[in-house]
């Protein structure tokens, strides 16, 4: 009887043992951000809700890696999630570019529409490509940062402006622009700010400023040129691990704080414009008339030049219907 005894108590510490899973998370956004903030939650929540059998592992700030080397690491194991802006999420499942093509949203009621229209079809993607989808967790309007003032299409002629390495979106974009962007590592920025290799980047407010770039440039437009998305994914092999409790677990804890952030990014990017103006950056106004008559053509020329490059023409054309539809409602 004590033997017996002994064996299902050993079995049931195997059980408990086995039935634990830590899941490493890396993400270039930097520790005390609000993304991570929310990342450190969403782990509190479901530890508690899954009595510590599921934990995260943080890896903030890009020591792992800007979002390539992140989703190599993945791959081979050594990392099982991941915050990724939309290049890292392009390099997965290139459709879910269609939500940072130029000049498309004009504010954030556009957007939550499309993208409640088209989550289904991204979600479905990613998961064939074996990545459960466990929340959007967008960075917001994307506006030019430069050390010289930037008032109109001309002033970028000369220019040393950053593209995202590898990015088919930028070059694309840039290419409609008609100005040579130098491809640098996301990590790299800061630094080749600094010895002058570059002059213009782009980011949000509050990314530019969490990542430093506001500390070695003196302009800011006033106008974004795309909206930055974001999300939060799982390597499928990680996910099925799971039980079904469990999976239901977090994927509704991430959903909700995931939005949540969304929601708070909003605000504090409305804030960071402001900090950005405080801290002696000056908000270079709206482009004139005609220059912005020729940014909607350029937007609406890199969208279909991408068309069978990053994304079919039937999502494309999903999108246009549905902000027509949407405007003409509103």
């Amino acid at each position: 009887m004590k033997r017996f005894a002994f064996l299902l108590l050993l079995a049931l510490c195997v059980q408990v043992v086995l039935g634990q899973t830590e899941i490493k998370f890396a993400t270039v956004a930097p520790e005390g951000t609000a993304w991570m903030k929310t990342m450190r939650q969403i782990a509190k929540e479901v530890k508690e809700q899954t009595n510590g059998q599921v934990t995260f592992r943080f890896y903030p700030g890009g020591v792992m890696g800007d979002e390539t080397e992140m989703l190599r690491k993945i791959r081979i194991g050594q990392l099982h999630s991941g915050g990724f802006t939309g290049n890292g999420l392009g390099e997965i499942y290139s459709p879910v570019r269609v939500l940072e093509v130029p000049y498309l949203f004009s504010d954030v009621g556009e957007l939550d529409t499309v993208v409640s229209v088209i989550t289904p079809e991204l979600e479905k993607g990613l998961f064939e490509k074996g990545y459960v989808l466990l929340g959007w967790s967008d960075v917001g309007f994307v506006h030019f940062f430069s050390k010289d003032p930037i008032r109109s299409l001309n002033d970028f002629r000369g220019k040393r402006i950053w593209m995202w390495q590898g990015d088919p979106l930028a070059r694309a974009f840039f290419k409609s622009y008609d100005v040579n962007p130098i491809p640098l590592a996301l990590t790299d920025v800061l630094t080749q700010l600094q010895t002058g290799m570059i002059d213009v980047v782009y980011a949000s407010p509050l990314a530019a400023i969490g990542l430093q770039w506001q500390t070695r440039t003196k302009y800011v437009t006033e106008q974004p040129m795309t909206y930055a998305s974001g999300a939060v994914l799982l390597a499928k092999p990680s996910w099925d691990k799971l039980n079904v409790d469990q999976q239901k677990i977090l994927k509704s804890i991430s959903t909700r704080l995931l939005r949540q952030l969304t929601l708070q990014t909003r605000s504090d990017n409305e804030e960071a414009m402001q900090t950005l103006q405080n801290s002696g950056l000056t908000i270079t106004p709206m482009p004139p008339e005609a220059d912005q008559k020729h940014l909607e053509e350029i937007g609406q020329r890199t969208r279909n030049q991408l068309v069978n490059q990053l994304y079919s023409k039937d999502l494309l054309d999903k999108v246009e219907a549905t902000l027509e539809q949407y405007r003409a409602n509103r």
